[in-house]
């Protein structure tokens, strides 16, 4: 298990004074893979690294299974480090070695022995499918396979804890996909605790089992996955994922929806309607249409999954008599997971 407790870090270039992380409070389960998310700056890199001491708070505890690792000598800390593996957006791999003796470098720092390093090797080697890469070097290799290597190294050294510092940032879809099932697959099979630093919100919908939020060095809001993305609590958290998803509605949208029913003389609302769980495929909108009196257009939607569970967001424009309108409002707001007024007619 990793706690944070209270924890605070500042960096001082003689000058000026910057508080990167503050004041941080919770905990990652064993096992569990989890999200950090928050635009550059956030303060998420920095809190990443105290968790293998790279980083020491100036404040607060940092706890990896029960030890304080900000608390540690030098000899102890190397003991813990030595079960926490990490990997990085380029890979930092060593152009001259080959595969195997990029990923053999930690256990020789460590001073294993020839037979150990070997086997060692070829175990991780087999973990992440890169059994017939052994003695290529790396510029032979694609992003994906370059990727795979780094985390063969981070695991060698029999690793309870991966960190990974924007691991698919420098891939494509399609390659990311595949780490992220990767990454999927050592957590699930053997049990390593996964925690995954990004600004790509979709890296942590399609992994992570709980996320936090992060913002100029505050731990804005922590939740379950799905909960976090389909009921967020903090304004923040609601603006970071409105800007990734890029609902936005064009203002001619807007202007088209208002002016066509001013002359038509109908009362209109836009409305965002977010769909959760067994609900998401309920036919909400049609039922709607078909008790009340009222015209309904879809302006923008799409459904999609979150730890394997659908959610959906749709933006409508719904117009006709004021009461039938809000009637039909009331019906929806009933039968949707949540819904927001987005614009309405002022009367």
């Amino acid at each position: 298990m990793i706690e944070f407790k209270h924890v605070s870090v500042e960096f001082n270039n003689g000058k000026n004074s910057v508080r990167a992380v503050n004041d941080v409070s919770f905990t990652i389960p064993d096992g569990e893979i989890f999200g950090i998310v928050g635009s550059s700056g956030a303060g998420k890199s920095t809190l990443m690294r105290t968790i293998n001491g790279l980083e020491k708070p100036d404040k607060g505890e940092v706890l990896v299974d029960g030890k304080v690792v900000n608390q540690l000598s030098k000899g102890e800390l190397r003991i813990v480090r030595g079960h926490i593996g990490m990997i990085f957006q380029h890979f930092n791999l060593i152009t001259s070695r080959t595969v195997a003796e990029n990923i053999a470098f930690p256990l020789k720092v460590a001073g294993k022995s020839k037979a150990e390093i070997n086997k060692s090797v070829d175990n991780v080697l087999a973990m992440v499918d890169l059994e017939d890469k052994k003695n290529e070097y790396p510029e032979k290799l694609s992003g994906g396979q370059k990727q795979r290597v780094g985390i063969a190294r981070a695991l060698v050294n029999n690793t309870k804890v991966l960190l990974c510092d924007e691991p698919t940032s420098a891939l494509d879809p399609e390659t990311t996909n595949s780490i992220l099932e990767l990454l999927r697959k050592l957590s699930s099979e053997f049990g390593i605790t996964v925690v995954i630093i990004t600004h790509e919100l979709s890296v942590v919908k399609s992994i992570c089992t709980h996320a936090a939020v992060m913002d100029n060095g505050d731990l804005i809001e922590i939740n379950d996955t799905y909960k976090l993305f389909t009921a967020p609590q903090q304004s923040f958290t609601r603006k970071l994922i409105a800007s990734n998803e890029d609902f936005t509605l064009p203002e001619s949208v807007i202007e088209e929806v208002k002016t066509s029913n001013q002359k038509a003389g109908n009362y209109w609302a836009i409305l965002k309607l977010v769909y959760a769980g067994d609900s998401a495929s309920d036919p909400v909108i049609a039922n709607a249409a078909k008790k009340f009196d009222v015209g309904i257009n879809v302006i923008h939607g799409k459904i999609e999954y979150i730890k394997q569970i659908p959610t959906g967001e749709l933006h409508i424009s719904i117009f006709g008599k004021h009461e039938e309108v809000k009637a039909a409002m009331d019906f929806i707001g009933n039968n949707v997971f949540h819904l927001e007024v987005l614009y309405e007619q002022q009367i």
